[in-house]
């Protein structure tokens, strides 16, 4: 009997160790089927993301393409026929075949075109600040290259397009005769140099401090420009000096310039034409105001300081007149007519002396023209009165007491 129970037992414990096996191997397949199930969910995850990210891009390409269309849409509109017509009947024909001869019939629309909006703006962002860096050597000029390696990968009619878009829209800057200044704005820094040479540094931001990630310097007529390309292994903080290096550089001429360069170029061609527009090319002291000439021409800005405090701004078919009393506003130089008799005087005064200036400025180009001799600009004419008379004094005596003033204001520049 006892041994038959110990059999009994052994039996039973065989049994027992092949139901744990049997048991072991069905929770193994319910541990490989939930992980399983895991993975694949943990898959769908990550196509999931994957496609939205894929999707993120695509959409962000498809609002790319239409800024550029209603981009293009615009300038479209700018450059109406209408819009045309009127730009022609406020300029005038003369000035109209001087811009074709100087800048080309493509650069004449569109310069008419920004003058009315981007100067304004300019003006407001761009507060010049006075620059003290003397220059070195490393301002020198260089010899120009024809990189052939950007061009030759672009497609004929897409390059043909670029070029279009590219000559209407910019002329080469001139930087003659300009002072040196340096000009922070959102993503470059534009500097004019004591060489008269233009240097664009592009800004890149790290941990809330700028740096410099490239150089653009710009020849003093816009036809040469040399393109420092930075290590970017290396940081360039951002200082109150232009950084010019000497290694790694690339030279362009104006119409060899690759695309990406052509915003940072139209960004110094712009802050150079507002510098034009605000530096004196001719000063003439009359009997009643100092006129100043400016040097953005063709169609200069015109300015007439009178010696009681008025004060008179002519730009583009446009004359913003400043009375000795503070009222300000703009009219056009066919509505002089409308004006009353004591301000009449005031415009005709500047009308005269900056066709004066005009002639002076054309007769003096040719003569330099003709002869290699010192440069003539800027020119300095007379000197302020000892006793500034006002010009309302030709309006009679039931309008102006007296011919002579108290000066209230210093005087200006």
């Amino acid at each position: 009997m006892k041994e038959e129970e110990t059999e009994m037992d052994a039996v039973g414990k065989k049994e027992e160790a092949q139901m744990g096996k049997v048991r072991r191997k069905e929770e193994e397949q319910k541990l490989d089927e939930f992980r399983m199930k895991e993975e694949e969910q943990w898959m769908d995850e990550v196509g999931k993301k994957e496609e939205n990210a894929h999707m993120g891009m695509v959409r962000k390409k498809e609002e790319e393409v239409q800024m550029v269309t209603v981009r293009n849409k615009e300038e479209e509109m700018q450059m109406s026929p209408a819009w045309k017509n009127e730009e022609e009947m406020q300029m005038g024909p003369v000035w109209k075949k001087e811009e074709e001869m100087q800048m080309g019939p493509d650069q004449n629309k569109v310069e008419e075109a920004q003058i009315s909006s981007v100067w304004k703006k300019e003006e407001e962002q761009m507060a010049p600040v006075g620059m003290k860096t003397k220059s070195s050597s490393v301002f020198s000029t260089y010899s120009l290259s024809y990189p052939s390696t950007s061009r030759a990968l672009e497609p004929q009619n897409s390059r043909r397009k670029g070029r279009r878009s590219w000559w209407s829209c910019i002329s080469p800057l001139n930087a003659h005769r300009l002072q040196p200044i340096r000009q922070k704005t959102e993503k470059a820094v534009v500097t004019i140099l004591e060489t008269e040479q233009v240097c664009v540094e592009l800004l890149k931001e790290f941990d809330y401090q700028e740096y410099v990630k490239e150089v653009l310097l710009i020849s003093h007529d816009g036809n040469s420009i040399t393109v420092y390309h930075l290590s970017e292994r290396k940081d360039y903080p951002l200082t109150n000096k232009p950084l010019l290096p000497q290694t790694d550089t690339t030279r362009y001429s104006f119409e060899s310039l690759p695309e990406k360069y052509w915003k940072n170029y139209q960004c110094a061609s712009r802050f150079v034409q507002l510098m034009r527009s605000k530096t004196p090319k001719i000063t003439y002291f009359s009997q009643y105001a100092k006129c100043i000439l400016m040097e953005n021409s063709p169609c200069a800005d015109f300015e007439a300081w009178f010696y009681d405090g008025a004060k008179i701004h002519k730009t583009h078919g446009l004359i913003n007149m400043i009375e000795k009393s503070g009222k300000s506003y703009t009219l056009r130089e066919t509505e002089v007519n409308n004006l009353k008799e004591e301000q009449k005087v005031y415009v005709n005064h500047a009308n005269e002396k900056h066709r004066f200036c005009l002639s002076l400025e054309s007769f003096t180009t040719e003569e330099a023209a003709r002869s290699s001799s010192d440069p003539f600009f800027p020119m300095i004419l007379g000197r302020e009165p000892e006793d500034p008379v006002s010009p309302q004094a030709m309006c009679g005596p039931s309008n102006f007491q007296g011919s002579r003033f108290v000066r209230k204001r210093p005087r200006h520049r």
